[in-house]
């Protein structure tokens, strides 16, 4: 049985959440279902909020106050709403923005309103925060000109640290035991260090950081993708701005077929192929797919898990590769997000208009598909043999010439 469950937050341990717990109640959450967390919204490790998606099942909602109370990061706030609606298959109500809730039936300009909405409050949530750390900052700096002390104040190293000092350097002891020796922390005796040798101690870094501070982009494979709907349909033009772009054309792989989903053999192995740092070149955004939903997700997959890069000639504002401030990153996610629904409502209507020019030319009296084969003067004797079972229905249809199932339709006919 699906659950109901709630999510309030505050950013400091003075703050209240009465406000939001009264709003989830009233909702219809069960105060032992609701989770609360007093901690930044600048990322999702929080404690009580682990604990929440721990319990969430298929089926279940989330109740928020607003959607800042979910978070203050933007990228996260959308990966986090992914995972709960897509991967946990769970609802989302925002009871401040009722467009925002999962469980109604959206048609695809109604989820495109959705998700652009989603994506302007996450980066109002950010920028709000930002806000924040600056009136700090600015009231800090001036009470800072104003005289005001701020932290503890500074313990005085005593005389009997050059002793101690003397020992720790000639390894007689450690440097947790030396700050053991003096009452201070670790820390703090390491400062003292510093201060008193005149110079800096490294401290041995973690081989993340080690790793992070090592790392230089890497730049990989070029690859291209070019679809055409039919196998009618030329390529060419989409070859050419390939290939004028560095793709080298060994690296391009093409599909004949519909864009109406990614169940496409020359994409998923090209898909296969991508690793981290390489770079997908496409023409435009309805050359990838027709499925807005889908280019989405797909989007998303190879640059967020394969950590690929993807150039879209036609709209340079989608490049994965240029780096965005909030901003930047919003706008091209919001034409994204656009350009996806084109994709799919050209497809619509290029479908739409098949239907009417069919349904118009039946009326003239076209006839459509293969003619009906007429069945031969052979077939009746056959049919009583496949009746009596002293013949298949491969061996009659290879005798007139026609598919197995050809035979057997004819038969029940």
């Amino acid at each position: 049985m699906s659950k109901l469950y709630g999510y309030a937050r505050v950013s400091t341990e003075e703050q209240r959440t009465d406000r939001q717990i009264i709003a989830l109640t009233k909702f219809g959450v069960s105060r032992d279902c609701i989770f609360t967390d007093k901690q930044s919204g600048k990322d999702f490790n929080r404690p009580k909020y682990r604990k929440l998606m721990s319990k969430l099942r298929p089926k279940d909602a989330l109740v928020l106050s607003s959607l800042d109370r979910l978070g203050r990061n933007y990228n996260e706030i959308i990966e986090q709403w992914r995972i709960i609606t897509s991967e946990k298959k769970a609802d989302i109500i925002i009871l401040d923005m009722s467009l925002l809730d999962t469980r109604s039936e959206y048609d695809l300009i109604e989820s495109l309103i959705s998700a652009i909405v989603l994506k302007i409050l996450s980066y109002v949530a950010e920028k709000e925060r930002e806000n924040i750390r600056t009136r700090q900052k600015e009231g800090i700096d001036a009470a800072k000109a104003n005289g005001v002390k701020f932290g503890r104040p500074k313990i005085k190293r005593p005389k009997s640290f050059i002793g101690i000092y003397r020992k720790w350097k000639n390894k007689e002891l450690t440097g947790r035991e030396a700050a053991e020796c003096l009452n201070v922390s670790h820390t703090t005796f390491l400062n003292w260090v510093k201060q008193f040798e005149g110079r800096e101690i490294v401290q041995k870094s973690s081989t993340k950081e080690i790793n992070e501070n090592l790392k230089v982009k890497r730049i990989g494979n070029v690859y291209g993708y070019m679809r055409v709907s039919t196998k009618e349909q030329n390529e060419d033009r989409q070859r050419i701005a390939l290939t004028e772009a560095g793709v080298p054309l060994k690296n391009i792989f093409m599909d004949k077929q519909s864009g109406k989903d990614f169940n496409r053999p020359a994409y998923k192995k090209l898909v296969k192929k991508i690793k981290p740092g390489d770079t997908l070149v496409i023409k435009s955004i309805d050359r990838l797919g027709r499925n807005y939903k889908e280019i989405l997700e797909e989007w998303r997959i190879i640059t967020k898990e394969k950590g690929a890069n993807i150039n879209i000639l036609d709209m340079p504002l989608l490049n994965s590769n240029q780096d965005k401030d909030l901003i930047g990153t919003v706008i091209s996610d919001i034409v994204l997000q656009l350009l996806s629904y084109v994709a799919e409502t050209e497809r619509n209507f290029i479908r739409q208009r098949q239907a009417e020019g069919i349904a118009a030319a039946k009326v003239r009296g076209v006839k459509f598909g293969r003619e009906k084969k007429e069945k031969p003067p052979l077939f009746v004797s056959l049919r009583e043999k496949w009746l009596k079972e002293e013949i298949s229905a491969r061996e009659a249809g290879r005798i007139l010439n026609i598919t197995h199932n050809t035979f057997i339709r004819w038969a029940k006919e």
